[in-house]
């Protein structure tokens, strides 16, 4: 794990662009679940503490949709995808994720409804091969 500066973190993820995702998730909950569908990082960008990422739907229109992260700690890289331990806020395709005051669960909320959940160790996102 890395905390890095905002430019270095950038230059990180811009060396990821073009690798592909099968599964998204914010503190393990499955926004995309394996295998539903192939994701490519098409885009990177900052707007203040925001990162927006372009994550493009292999299958779907060629225009991506934004995964944003606000205030984003902790980028690990490795051959089996991207993962950021902390962030303030997390959204993407309808979903949004925020820990709790108390550091030990997030709220989630989707289309189908909201909820409340342990975080249990786990990062605040995962995008996975």
């Amino acid at each position: 794990m890395t905390d890095l500066p905002v430019d270095e973190l950038l230059t990180r993820l811009r060396a990821a662009l073009g690798r592909e995702f099968g599964e998204i998730r914010f503190w393990g909950f499955a926004v995309v679940r394996p295998s539903d569908r192939s994701w490519r990082l098409e885009s990177v960008e900052r707007e203040g503490s925001t990162l927006l990422l372009g994550l493009r739907d292999m299958a779907g229109p060629p225009l991506p949709a934004l995964l944003s992260l606000d205030r984003p700690i902790g980028l690990t890289v490795s051959a089996h995808g991207l993962t950021f331990e902390r962030a303030v806020r997390l959204g993407f395709d309808g979903h949004e994720a925020w820990p709790d005051a108390d550091g030990r669960h997030y709220g989630l909320a989707t289309p189908r409804g909201t909820g409340r959940f342990e975080i249990q160790g786990l990062p605040a996102l995962t995008l996975q091969a």
